[in-house]
């Protein structure tokens, strides 16, 4: 008896450690803050509203970012979290985009563009409550490097 008390303990243990693993989930509608993020060099935006769907390892998303002229544009991405490259293009840039799992609660992207000049590395981490977002970016191009943080709220 005590050995499979001992067996069903340790089966316990490995599928919460699996399901850690997984993490969860960043699905949910997010609005920025923009008072709350700090933009190094980079001007901040008046908006930007996110639409996330997380179903592990599958992770899109869509939103809108209306920047400080007001001028609106939409973005969109759908990949899976699985560390490697797959083909990524959008009106601005194309290249490779790379989504990994990092922890529990953290996912980490990683695009290079096609002719190699250009590399943005976002970090996102998910609160422990699941209300807070933020996003960790680090960009790399020919006029230099530039970081900045951006925090979402769940709606």
């Amino acid at each position: 008896m005590k050995r499979q008390a001992c067996v069903a303990v340790v089966c316990l243990g490995l599928a919460a450690g699996l399901c850690q693993a997984q993490g969860v989930s960043f699905s949910g509608m997010w609005k920025l803050n923009v008072q709350r993020s700090s933009w190094g060099k980079k001007q901040k935006p008046n908006s930007i509203t996110l639409e996330i769907e997380h179903r592990e390892p599958a992770f899109k998303y869509q939103g809108t970012v209306v920047d400080a002229q007001g001028d609106g544009r939409d973005f969109a991405f759908e990949g899976i979290l699985d560390g490697k490259e797959y083909l990524f293009q959008s009106a601005r840039r194309e290249g490779t985009i790379r989504l990994q799992r990092v922890d529990s609660r953290t996912v980490r992207s990683v695009f290079r563009s096609s002719d190699g000049r250009v590399e943005e590395t976002a970090t996102a981490r998910l609160s422990g409550d699941g209300r807070v977002l933020t996003y960790q970016v680090r960009l790399k191009d020919p006029a230099g490097e530039m970081s900045w943080t951006e925090v979402y709220e769940k709606k």
